[in-house]
């Protein structure tokens, strides 16, 4: 899991702009949030590593997960306007999320 939460923290650097195009219209700043989601997956994936920090590594990153769920909401939409084939895939991330 850590490895997983610091390689997506990596990739809102190599990549912003697949990010970006799922930030839903209503927030501001879009490369900012980017950056800082990216830089908090990276700590958080960090932070579930040491023992005596785990849990709170662990609550920071249910937090984040609900802090960016409207960005999955949007990716299901983009892609459900573009016909994307894929869609699936985001609805199952949504629903994974709720659940």
């Amino acid at each position: 899991m850590s490895l997983f939460y610091v390689l997506a923290g990596v990739n809102h650097f190599l990549n912003p702009n697949l990010y970006m195009e799922i930030m839903p219209g209503f927030l501001p700043w879009h490369y900012l949030l980017v950056i800082i989601s990216g830089i908090l997956e990276i700590i958080l994936g960090i932070i579930v590593l040491i023992p005596s920090l785990r849990r709170y590594g662990a609550w920071g990153i249910i937090f984040l997960l609900i802090v960016i769920f409207p960005a999955n909401i949007q990716m299901a939409v983009n892609w459900y306007y573009d016909d994307n084939p894929y869609l699936w895939l985001a609805i199952t991330d949504c629903l994974y999320r709720f659940y």
